[in-house]
């Protein structure tokens, strides 16, 4: 099993956004690894978190059910959240998980901190190609309720 890190650093002031890069393996083996890294992060309590997700590999169903309990808290907590620079696994799995209707995601780092051009429509990254198998996802995904990875998801 590869490793999982999530290293923090405040962005400008000190009382700025908190970058949050997460780094390595965020497959179903470091599933609950990542929920406990992320609570770290919102024991900071910044207005704006950035979730760096360029060094990450292994992105699978449970691991995108971490970051939408995570927005959901953020939310509730009155935390703004914005997922910067995807991989392409992590891209992936948010598109076709149609997630982007339900995550601020950012094509990079600059423009989830600028706040500008939030990905609607085909996602576009670094060079301007639209990412392979992208396009426009419609339609929503259910908030009511706890998240339950699908069956073929769950541990044996």
């Amino acid at each position: 099993m590869r490793g999982l890190d999530v290293r923090t650093e405040r962005y400008g002031s000190a009382d700025g956004p908190v970058i949050a890069r997460v780094m390595g393996d965020v497959g179903v083996n470091n599933a609950d690894r990542l929920a406990t890294l992320l609570r770290d992060v919102l024991a900071i309590k910044p207005r704006l978190i950035v979730l760096d997700l360029s060094e990450t590999s292994g992105v699978g169903s449970m691991a995108l059910g971490v970051l939408v309990q995570f927005s959901k808290v953020c939310k509730r907590d009155g935390l703004r959240l914005r997922i910067a620079a995807p991989s392409q696994s992590a891209l992936q799995g948010i598109l076709l998980s149609r997630l982007d209707s339900v995550l601020e995601v950012f094509a990079t780092l600059d423009d989830a901190l600028d706040g500008e051009s939030a990905c609607n429509g085909p996602v576009r990254m670094a060079g301007g190609k639209p990412a392979s198998g992208t396009g426009t996802m419609t339609g929503t995904v259910p908030t009511s309720g706890e998240w339950q990875p699908p069956p073929s998801a769950r541990p044996a």
